[in-house]
């Protein structure tokens, strides 16, 4: 069984109604019945969810179901609609509740092990919000012996809606001062209220060594025409292994060559017994 939904980023005006679609599939050999029922949803940190026992009290009465059980045949798809009324006190925001769709396992049969699946319904009321975010922590390795590493960006939502946050990096060296790398990140995940994120980035350094400095910075739509950034900096000493491997047989063949100067000064070159006969 898979269950699909269709995210509509327009936002909708307060009092406005409108449908949100729940594809479910069927992709057993066997017809399938499905019980649907609507959840309340808690944002986590790093993108988890939790459903809850029953339906979101903040949308009580304002949300209904096409159908609550379903039948479908095999290999086929069956839609269930979400009708959402949004009253006309609903405060701009983005808001998240969820339907679960659960198998209904046949009467007779003697072992019952249902796995339901949870759908995100996104909905957007139109309306200026404000939105904050926080950094929390920034996380890169000082010393690296590879070819790339990377760095974590945590952020904490400490405002009242739902936040997408957006990442750019640079790599700058540190004795030269110019730019050798951009990194964008830009998979905008939601950040719910109170919750935390990790924004990760990776630099492909390849064949190179050095001392290099990393501002990050983070990017948010502080509300419907500003955007907001939080900057952070950390630097790291990085060496490529092929580099390392060089700069070590160098200093050997330097050493040696060290050794084998002294030795000539000192008339150490040859073992004694063969001064000896020489003489």
């Amino acid at each position: 069984m898979v269950v699909s939904t269709f995210e509509v980023d327009e936002p909708s005006p307060p009092g406005s109604v409108l449908d949100r679609s729940v594809r479910v599939t069927n992709l057993g050999p066997e017809p399938l019945n499905v019980q649907l029922s609507l959840r309340a949803v808690e944002l986590l940190d790093d993108g988890q969810t939790r459903f809850g026992d029953g339906p979101d009290p903040l949308w009580a009465g304002d949300l209904t179901l096409s159908a609550t059980q379903m039948s479908i045949p095999a290999g086929s798809s069956r839609d269930a609609v979400v009708h959402v009324a949004i009253p006309a006190d609903m405060p701009p925001d983005d808001y998240i509740t969820g339907l679960l769709v659960a198998p209904v396992p046949p009467a007779q049969a003697p072992v019952r092990v249902v796995n339901a699946i949870g759908a995100l319904i996104p909905i957007s009321v139109a309306g200026d919000r404000v939105r904050m975010l926080q950094l929390a922590d920034h996380s890169l390795p000082s010393f690296v012996i590879g070819d790339q590493v990377t760095g974590h960006v945590r952020v904490t939502d400490v405002g009242t809606t739902l936040v997408s946050p957006w990442l750019e990096a640079g790599v700058v060296d540190s004795l030269m001062g110019t730019q050798i790398a951009d990194i964008q990140v830009r998979d905008q995940a939601r950040i719910g209220p109170g919750a935390s994120r990790d924004l990760a980035y990776t630099w492909a350094a390849g064949l190179t060594a050095g001392k290099f400095r990393v501002p990050v910075r983070v990017f948010y739509n502080r509300d419907n025409s500003t955007t907001a950034e939080i900057d952070v900096e950390e630097e790291l000493w990085l060496i490529h292994p092929a580099v390392l491997a060089a700069a070590i047989a160098l200093a050997l063949a330097a050493v040696g060559a060290s050794l084998y100067v002294i030795r000539r000064k000192r008339g150490y070159l040859w073992p004694a017994r063969f001064r000896r006969s020489a003489n």
